[in-house]
C-alpha cells in the first residue's frame, strides 16, 4: 500500500479512528482492536498510520479557532467547557464512581444510551449536538466559501471538491455534513494544532510476515483468478473472479532449449 491521494503523491496518510463511548460493549472491538486490524494490512507503518482520533477536536485550542476571526464571528462559535480534575479528585478512592464519572471531562464522542433519562446524560446530549452543528456549520463554511473567504482562513480547498459538496447541497439542503465535518477538523487538528506527538496503533503480528498471492487457472475458453491474503498461518481471499480468456484453436509459437532451439506449432484444444 503506497500512500497517494488521486494522481498527487504525498509522503504519509493518516487514518483516523472516532473514539467510541467506552461504555458501550463493542467500544474495543471497533476502535482499538479495528485500528490494529487496519494497520496490519499496511506493508510499512511509517507512512501510512492508523491512529485514535483527538476526542476534543472541538476545544478552545482547536482547529476551529485557528481559522481567524471571520469564521468564528460568522458561526458564532463557541468552545465547550472542560472540567478538568486533580489526581486526588479522579481518585476511585477518594471520590465513589458515579461522582468521578459524572466529574469527568466531556469528549466529542457520542453518549451512551444506557442512561438516557438522567440529568447527566441530557446535558452530555445537548453538548454533543452542539459540537455536531459547529462541526456542520464549518464544513459548509469552507465548501462554500469564497477565494477571499480561504485566503483569510489561509486554506486551499480543491476545486472539484468545493464544486461536488456544493452539487450536494443544492440537491439536498438536508445533506448529513455533521461526520464529514468531524473528519475535516480532525485533519485540520493535525496540521494546525501541531499534535504530532501521537499514538499509533501497532499491529500485533509484523508486516514483514504478510504477504499476498494472485493464482491463476488458465483454460480454453476461461481464466479463473484468486487474490489470497496470507498472515502468518491465516489466509484470507481478498477477491476472485473469471473472463473469457478465448485460447481454444489458437495458433502458439512454443520455444524449448536442449542442445538447439526448437520451433514448435501447438494448437491448444484441450486444458
Amino acid at each position: 500500500m503506497e500512500p497517494m491521494c488521486h494522481e498527487h503523491n504525498v509522503d504519509r496518510v493518516i487514518v483516523h479512528l472516532e473514539q467510541i463511548d467506552p461504555r458501550n460493549r463493542s467500544s474495543k472491538q471497533f476502535s482499538t482492536r479495528l485500528g490494529k486490524l487496519l494497520q496490519q494490512q499496511v506493508s510499512n507503518t511509517e507512512t501510512c498510520v492508523v491512529k485514535m482520533s483527538q476526542p476534543h477536536i472541538h476545544r478552545a485550542t482547536g482547529p476551529m479557532f485557528r481559522l481567524g476571526n471571520e469564521i468564528v464571528e460568522a458561526l458564532h462559535l463557541k468552545a465547550p467547557l472542560y472540567q478538568s480534575r486533580t489526581r486526588a479528585e479522579s481518585n476511585p478512592a477518594v471520590v465513589g464512581a458515579e461522582q468521578a464519572d459524572d466529574d469527568s471531562e466531556p469528549s466529542d464522542v457520542e453518549p451512551s444510551e444506557a442512561d438516557a433519562g438522567s440529568g447527566t446524560s441530557q446535558r452530555q446530549s445537548r453538548d454533543y449536538r452542539m459540537k455536531k452543528k459547529m462541526s456542520r456549520d464549518v464544513f459548509r463554511y469552507i465548501v462554500e466559501a469564497t477565494d477571499q473567504q480561504l485566503d483569510q482562513m489561509q486554506l486551499s480547498v480543491e476545486d472539484e471538491v468545493q464544486q461536488y459538496w456544493r452539487r450536494q447541497l443544492t440537491s439536498d439542503p438536508s445533506v448529513k455534513l455533521d461526520d464529514v465535518g468531524d473528519a475535516l477538523l480532525h485533519a485540520l487538528d493535525e496540521l494546525l494544532c501541531g499534535s504530532t506527538n501521537f499514538k499509533q496503533l501497532v499491529p500485533a503480528a509484523p508486516s514483514v510476515n504478510v504477504n499476498r498471492s494472485v493464482a491463476l487457472a488458465v483454460f480454453p475458453d476461461i481464466t479463473y483468478w484468486i487474490v489470497i491474503n496470507c498472515q502468518w498461518n491465516t489466509f484470507l481471499c481478498e477477491n476472485f473472479g473469471w473472463f473469457r480468456s478465448r485460447l481454444r484453436s489458437l495458433l502458439f509459437h512454443v520455444l524449448y532449449c536442449s542442445n538447439k532451439v526448437y520451433d514448435h506449432k501447438a494448437r491448444l484444444n484441450s486444458p
